[in-house]
């Protein structure tokens, strides 16, 4: 099956989950994010092991524990369960999705003074947009 690694789906768990800085991710991701680190906590359920790990991820936010010591085990039950793999890729496909409709949305832009012959403006909205497209009456000569 072709898709997301065990390790880009640990690490997008993990910047969501852990570290959730809210940087690029809305809430809407970071919630995701919580929804995909349970996912694979449960998974895991029973296995002590992997749950001391897990827990030491949390407790240090630790890339290191997570790539050394959850990736193989998470690739490895991926590889087993089809169903728990898939589960895991829409996740976080729709996690990547989020954050990339997010990317690049900015808020609060202010331009004054803009001038020219033929000026275009496109997809205006907000709630105080406004546009002035009237035109300089004086005549060139």
């Amino acid at each position: 099956m072709m898709g997301l690694t065990a390790l880009e789906i640990a690490k997008i768990a993990f910047t969501g989950a852990i570290q959730a800085t809210g940087g690029a991710a809305s809430a809407v991701a970071i919630q995701k994010a919580k929804t995909l680190w349970a996912a694979i906590r449960q998974k895991f359920q029973g296995n002590e092991f992997v749950e001391d790990a897990l827990n030491d991820v949390e407790s240090q936010k630790s890339k290191e524990i997570l790539e050394q010591q959850i990736v193989p085990m998470l690739q490895r039950a991926m590889d087993k369960d089809d169903r728990f793999a898939q589960t895991l890729q829409n996740i976080a496909k729709e996690i990547n999705q989020e954050i990339n409709s997010n990317t690049g949305t900015q808020k609060n832009i202010s331009m004054g003074n803009i001038t020219g012959e033929n000026a275009n403006v496109v997809n205006i909205s907000g709630d105080k947009a406004s546009v002035d497209l009237s035109r300089d009456k004086t005549e060139k000569k």
